[in-house]
């Protein structure tokens, strides 16, 4: 049964790196912006709950508390990824 799923396997990572390319070779893909906004939706998802479990005591959610430390981890979030984007724009070449 292992042989099975080994060959399934194959045959879909196969069909992804061959086929694929080629269906969507006419699409205008922009792969930055939509890496951009997976980021910045799975940034919000995490930090609120970060902020939630680090608001909640013994049965107790402090709203400010959780508003404020909700900001703060978004906020690093989003300043991390800016400078992330900036150090690596350096490295792209400019065409002429």
């Amino acid at each position: 049964m292992g042989w099975v799923i080994l060959a399934v396997a194959i045959f879909v990572i196969l069909f992804i790196m061959i086929l694929v390319p080629k269906a969507i070779k006419g699409w205008s893909v922009s792969w930055g912006s939509g890496f951009a906004r997976i980021y910045y939706v799975l940034a919000f998802i995490i930090t609120f709950f970060l902020a939630f479990d680090s608001a909640f005591e013994e049965g107790d959610l402090d709203g400010f508390l959780f508003f404020t430390l909700w900001a703060v981890y978004y906020l690093i979030a989003f300043i991390g990824f800016k400078i992330f984007t900036w150090i690596f724009r350096g490295f792209i070449k400019k065409k002429k």
